[in-house]
């Protein structure tokens, strides 16, 4: 980068001195050059410089005409010079330099081009050397350097999968596959496919069971340039993935991926439980109830709710206290049970309704430090079970026990 920057800044002044003719014009251009200056011998004699190269050494330019870089210079870099003066001028081919030097209390860094001059006064060979402060270029040559470094260890480091792809459309721009261009090494232990097989290689050759649907994402995010997350299943590797997809740019699109299979096997596991405990509330021949700290019905469920002439989930969002206010005059212990219940303590309660016996137990919900958030609580219908208990009192009494 360097490089390139110093060849911007003195590429027409190269092509010029290369063919001067005459060192007058030489030292000319050289002094009016906003850059450090100057033309050295072969010996490393100094034989013109400008102002801006002799304040680099805190003198003016007549106090270091003539005498050798040795006198200025510490003698390893003066030596490195020299010899790279004497390529230049050997080989007819400019030399280029980088590094840092001190100054007084300043190090800086420099790019110092060697151009051999044609001709030049007495004879001997001599060089134009102009050197470029680029330690601004150079802080952030290093600070790219280190930014690239960071994400290259992020990107290997990373649990979750990376993907880079270039999406592959039809005449009429509709995609039809993608290209795999990067991945990191997460992505092979995660979907056991080895970076070097994909790379440069398309989706249908690598998943031939990749559904059309999942390209047709892919391209909409790469088109578009909107991310997206979403779930999905993949055939070859036999898990499921969550994806977090979007665009860097127009036609390319990047995944980030984590292997979702056991939390999803979980949930399907947990959903078939869901399904068979609904089915058993749903056709157990109780009803059954849960609430909220405040009362608020959240469950109704059970076949024992049609002989209280209710419908399952019909209730559902009503306070307890508002269904069973009128009733609170003739079956106190109702509500009363379920204060108790609500303030954390289990209940067992009969109550008769009518012709009805109905057996209760009330078992309070803890959360957090022990806090009640509600209850579950059943009604069971009794009446034949009271019947026959009164039936066998009434025999006990007939045969005199």
């Amino acid at each position: 980068m360097a490089r390139e920057y110093i060849g911007k800044i003195m590429g027409n002044k190269k092509v010029r001195v290369e063919t001067l003719e005459n060192e007058e014009e030489c030292r000319a251009l050289l002094g009016n050059c906003p850059d450090s200056s100057a033309i050295l011998g072969a010996n490393g004699r100094i034989l013109f410089l400008n102002s801006k190269c002799a304040g680099l050494f805190r003198k003016s330019p007549p106090q270091m005409l003539n005498k050798l870089i040795w006198d200025f210079m510490p003698v390893k870099g003066a030596l490195f010079t020299i010899a790279n003066l004497k390529k230049a001028i050997k080989t007819s081919r400019g030399q280029h330099l980088s590094g840092y030097a001190n100054f007084g209390d300043t190090s800086k860094c420099y790019l110092t081009t060697l151009t051999p001059m044609k001709k030049h006064a007495g004879g001997e060979g001599a060089v134009m050397a102009i050197s470029v402060d680029i330690t601004g270029l150079k802080n952030v040559e290093e600070k790219l350097h280190a930014s690239e470094q960071k994400y290259k260890n992020l990107f290997n480091e990373m649990s979750e999968g990376f993907t880079l792809h270039r999406i592959i459309t039809d005449k009429k721009g509709k995609p039809i596959d993608y290209f795999f261009n990067d991945a990191n090494p997460a992505f092979e232990s995660i979907t056991g496919l080895k970076r070097v097989q994909i790379i440069g290689e398309t989706a249908r050759k690598i998943l031939p069971k990749i559904e059309k649907t999942l390209i047709e994402k892919y391209g909409k995010i790469a088109l578009s340039g909107k991310p997206a997350r979403f779930v999905a299943y993949s055939h070859e590797a036999g898990k499921w993935f969550q994806i977090n997809a979007f665009s860097p740019q127009r036609g390319f699109f990047a995944t980030l991926f984590t292997d979702i299979t056991e939390l999803k096997k979980a949930e399907e596991a947990l959903e078939t439980k869901g399904r068979y405990l609904n089915t058993i509330i749903r056709n157990a021949p109780l009803a059954l109830f849960a609430l909220d700290k405040q009362g608020i019905i959240t469950l109704l469920e059970g076949r024992g709710l049609a002989g209280l002439d209710m419908l399952p989930g019909e209730l559902v969002g009503k306070s307890i206290f508002d269904v069973y206010k009128n009733m609170n005059s003739k079956h106190p212990e109702i509500l009363g049970n379920i204060r108790l219940a609500l303030d954390g303590n289990a209940r067992h309660y009969e109550v008769n309704v009518g012709d009805l016996w109905y057996e209760s137990f009330c078992e309070p919900v803890f959360g957090e430090n022990r806090k009640v958030i509600g209850l579950i609580g059943i009604y069971n219908n009794i009446t034949g079970r009271k019947k026959s208990e009164e039936m066998m009192l009434a025999i006990k009494k007939d045969i005199g026990e």
